[in-house]
């Protein structure tokens, strides 16, 4: 009687894995499809696919990977934990030919001469960039405003700032021009401050290959409304920093083609980017990454931001620090921060402040062993009900004021309301209930 119980036990576990199993791979396939469907043309971008692949499996391979045609077929990919373990071929997800529909052109041209960049800007406030430093077509020597040195072998920093921002000229720029294909080594902070900039021109001409730093290169250009980075070549760049920090005026980023696998700062990137509602940075690794203060920040106003894609895939095992992280960013109805290992993270400061539209924030994957700073990590969350969490360490917190300020809706998980006599660390446990009251929830 035993051994038939067990055979129809083991029956329906088969029955059960074949149907999780077959709900992967149609799903997974209706998202390339989907995405297909959404290309112009037709063609499916690597990152694209990586991204979701990601969605459902772990360990993707690179997307120097899906260049080889052969390789596909074969490619066994491993489901994450959360959807079981198993192991399906990418051709079980997609049986046609998937190496015809990627897209693997270039819209990179090559650099004429990567050892010279000329920038010359006219009296219509249009900053050029070429390689022979040769005016533009149609233009005069008496329509320029100011010629500038080769900046090919430049690094821009706070102690050697870039021309037109040291003799004041980028606050009139209008717009940026490209006239060539140009490969700097670096495009730090070149056009900070331009807060007039309303366009750039042939913008796919910057070849950015060899570029090892992007700190604060859109840094406060208030005015543009659209800034095409899809192409850019980001396998070298270290430092992403402040890169777009107070573009307040773009709506939208296309940032699938990021590689950020050697990026360790990405401090403030979005900071102030406010009319930003959706951004997917599914794409990006963040295994390198030490700094994460102010990613998505808004700090004079609120951001607009309603939806942040892919951080479920962010690696977090080196971040320090996520002061501000997501603050003033009202709209969030949810962060996904699954993946999320906070164990060297020392200062939370500010993280969630003011994000009024979070009900549930989920905190189960943090390791808190080593903060020090917790103040006014949740304040101003007004519609904040329950914080789900494995184990909450506080043993090193030293400083936590107003930690819980105005989130009059929390509840522990034992029915602890919040109390605003109670609004430090001394309550950030799971609840206990009278014994132990605690404003958090078991996981």
């Amino acid at each position: 009687m035993l051994t038939g119980d067990n055979s129809i036990l083991k029956r329906a576990v088969d029955a059960k894995e074949r149907t999780e199993r077959a709900e992967i791979i149609e799903s997974a396939k209706t998202d390339i499809l989907g995405q297909i469907a959404e290309n112009k043309g037709g063609k499916l971008k690597r990152s694209q696919l990586r991204h979701v692949l990601g969605t459902y499996f772990k360990d993707i391979p690179s997307e120097e990977y899906f260049l080889k045609e052969g390789a596909l077929a074969d490619l066994d990919l491993t489901t994450l934990d959360k959807y079981g373990k198993y192991t399906i071929k990418l051709s079980e997800i997609y049986g046609g030919d998937l190496f015809g529909i990627i897209d693997n052109t270039s819209s990179i041209p090559e650099p004429i001469d990567p050892t010279n960049i000329y920038v010359i800007l006219y009296n219509d406030y249009t900053l050029c960039f070429n390689t022979t430093g040769n005016l533009k077509e149609g233009k005069k020597e008496e329509d320029v405003l100011k010629r500038y040195d080769n900046i090919a072998n430049k690094s821009f920093t706070s102690a050697d700032l870039n021309p037109w921002y040291a003799d004041g000229n980028c606050t009139k720029i209008k717009y940026v021009e490209f006239l060539e294909p140009i490969a700097p080594i670096t495009v730090q902070r070149w056009f900070l401050c331009c807060e007039n900039l309303e366009k750039i021109i042939n913008i796919e001409y910057l070849n950015t290959c060899n570029v090892i730093n992007m700190n604060r290169m859109f840094m406060k250009c208030y005015k543009i409304n659209e800034i095409d980075v899809s192409h850019f070549n980001t396998s070298a760049v270290t430092d992403m920093s402040q890169m777009f920090q107070g573009c307040s005026e773009v709506e939208k980023l296309d940032l699938d083609e990021f590689d950020t696998s050697k990026v360790t700062d990405i401090n403030y990137m979005f900071q102030d980017c406010i009319k930003l509602k959706r951004i997917d940075v599914g794409c990006f690794n963040t295994s390198n990454v030490t700094l994460m203060m102010g990613v998505f920040e808004a700090s004079k106003s609120y951001m607009q931001l309603e939806e942040i894609i892919g951080l479920n895939k962010w690696n977090t095992n080196n971040v320090t620090m996520m002061t501000a992280m997501f603050q003033n960013c009202p709209n969030l109805a949810n962060v996904d921060l699954s993946s999320f290992n906070t164990s060297n993270v020392t200062d939370m400061t500010y993280m969630f402040l003011n994000c009024k539209n979070l009900e549930t924030i989920d905190l189960s994957s943090f390791n808190t062993s080593n903060v020090i700073d917790m103040s006014y990590m949740f304040a101003g969350c007004t519609n904040l009900k329950k914080i789900e969490v494995i184990s909450f360490d506080t043993s090193k917190v030293t400083t936590s004021k107003d930690m819980f300020k105005n989130c009059t809706k929390l509840v522990g998980g034992q029915g602890t309301k919040y109390n605003s006599r109670y609004i430090n660390h001394s309550y950030a446990h799971i609840d206990g209930g009278e014994d132990n009251p605690g404003y958090f929830t078991s996981k």
